[in-house]
C-alpha cells in the first residue's frame, strides 16, 4: 500500500468518525430533549375538573390506610365515612333513601355511642348508647 491509499484510507476513516460522532451527538440532544419534556409535564400542576362521577370515592393517607369514604348505594343511602388511623369507623354522615338524614359517632371498638336522626315525618331523635349498645340517657350538663 503506498502513501496516496495509505492518505486516503485514513481521511476515509477520519469522515467515518465525525459521522458517528455527529450521530451520537445527535441521538443525545434528542435524549435529553424527550427527557427535558417529560420532566416539564411531570412538574406542570394538573387542571382540576368542575366535576368527577363516580359511585365512590376513597380517601387514603400517607401510609396506606383509608381513612374516608364517601359512597352511594343501589339502594339510595349516601354516606361519608370517617376511619382512624387504624381503618376503624368512627363517625357516618348519612341520608336514607327516604330524605332522612342522620349523624352516627362510633367509638374505636365499632360500638355505636351516639346517633343524632331526623325521621321521614321531621322528629329528630337524638340517642346515646353504653358500650353494649343499650341506649342511655344524655349525660347533664355541668
Amino acid at each position: 500500500m503506498n502513501l496516496e491509499q495509505r492518505v486516503a484510507e485514513l481521511e476515509l476513516s477520519l469522515a467515518k468518525e465525525r459521522s458517528r460522532r455527529k450521530w451520537s451527538a445527535g441521538v443525545a440532544v434528542l435524549g435529553c430533549a424527550v427527557v427535558a419534556a417529560a420532566c416539564m409535564g411531570a412538574v406542570q400542576k394538573p387542571k382540576p375538573t368542575d366535576t368527577i362521577d363516580t359511585k365512590m370515592l376513597r380517601l387514603f393517607d400517607d401510609k396506606g390506610h383509608l381513612r374516608a369514604f364517601l359512597a352511594a348505594s343501589p339502594k339510595g343511602n349516601v354516606a361519608l365515612t370517617l376511619l382512624d388511623q387504624h381503618e376503624k369507623v368512627c363517625a357516618v354522615l348519612g341520608v336514607t333513601s327516604d330524605a332522612c338524614p342522620s349523624l352516627e359517632l362510633s367509638h374505636s371498638d365499632n360500638s355505636l355511642r351516639a346517633r343524632m336522626a331526623l325521621a321521614e315525618d321531621g322528629h329528630a331523635a337524638l340517642e346515646f348508647y353504653d358500650a353494649e349498645g343499650n341506649i342511655i340517657r344524655a349525660p347533664a350538663a355541668k
